[in-house]
């Protein structure tokens, strides 16, 4: 069973993959309840463990579904507490490729970061993924991208 969790605060969706259960908010913690154990989600770790965390932004066409065009940098206003890992994720002749720019860690402010991808994809619908590092907070006020288009038209 697939479990949704609400940030109320943030508006941030999280997905939990657990057996058949019951999930009851108190406070700042979450509990899982089922026939066999009662779990409290809290803190900052998984018993130990990283909290892997992202945004997977979906494959889009930017406005023009027919031309080439890669994600040259990402522009993020928000925080990550030790750093994310943003990558472009594309289709090319049935493959999936994706490239990847680690990017330390920075403090919020209202100046957006410039994230450079690079120049070395081309999709007419390229994905982006923002993940955290070593399970890092990290949150997103806005993203905008800088992106390279081909002068022609491809068939990918």
């Amino acid at each position: 069973m697939t479990v949704y969790a609400l940030n109320a605060e943030t508006l941030g969706i999280s997905e939990y993959s657990l057996s058949a259960v019951d999930v009851v908010s108190a406070g700042e913690t979450c509990y899982a309840l089922s026939t066999t154990s009662l779990d409290a989600f809290s803190g900052s770790d998984d018993n130990g463990a990283d909290i892997d965390a992202y945004v997977q932004l979906g494959r889009m066409h930017f406005g023009d579904p027919v031309m080439a065009k890669t994600v040259a940098s990402v522009y993020v206003v928000g925080e990550a507490s030790k750093g994310v890992v943003v990558s472009e994720d594309v289709e090319q002749e049935g493959a999936e490729y994706s490239q990847q720019h680690e990017e330390p860690p920075w403090l919020g402010d209202d100046n957006a970061r410039r994230i450079k991808l690079g120049r070395g994809f081309e999709s007419r619908y390229p994905g982006v993924t923002i993940s955290n590092y070593n399970g890092g907070t990290f949150s997103i006020k806005s993203l905008s991208f800088e992106l390279h288009t081909r002068r022609h038209r491809v068939s990918y």
